[in-house]
């Protein structure tokens, strides 16, 4: 499964720039988040006031999703055959996750602090953040 086509033409081309090296200032808007290459020991983690939103690790070859009500009674945890790609979009508490290409793919409601601020990824692969709007209100 991967992304709807409409997806593709919400958000913008523009990238949301790094206020430090991983870490990311973001709008009170949907974002959708690209990895490519090595994503073993991957982790993307955003807040909103300092106050956990989101945390997806990547341990060896499993992806998990944590959220700020977890309270363990929960475990999503997707197995990650041979993992290069994952992308993710939040958007007001609703996280979509795809991986290689949308060969795993999985959706996490959140109803805590669902308009993260920052967003911080640690990673060895290559990052790009996309910001949402309209094709003419991007750079």
């Amino acid at each position: 499964m991967k992304p709807a086509e409409e997806i593709e033409a919400a958000f913008c081309n523009s990238l949301v720039h790094d206020a430090e090296a991983g870490a990311y200032s973001l709008a009170a808007e949907p974002v959708h988040i690209r990895l490519q290459g090595d994503l073993n020991e991957t982790t993307i983690a955003a807040a909103q006031i300092g106050q956990l939103s989101f945390t997806i690790p990547v341990e060896g070859s499993a992806i998990s999703v944590r959220l700020p009500q977890d309270d363990g009674s929960i475990q999503d945890i997707g197995v990650l055959p041979d993992a290069a790609d994952i992308r993710v979009i939040h958007d007001r508490g609703v996280i979509e996750i795809f991986v290689d290409g949308g060969a795993v793919c999985g959706t996490r409601r959140s109803y805590l602090n669902t308009v993260p601020h920052s967003i911080s990824i640690k990673s060895k692969s290559s990052s790009l953040i996309h910001g949402f709007g309209s094709r003419s209100d991007c750079r």
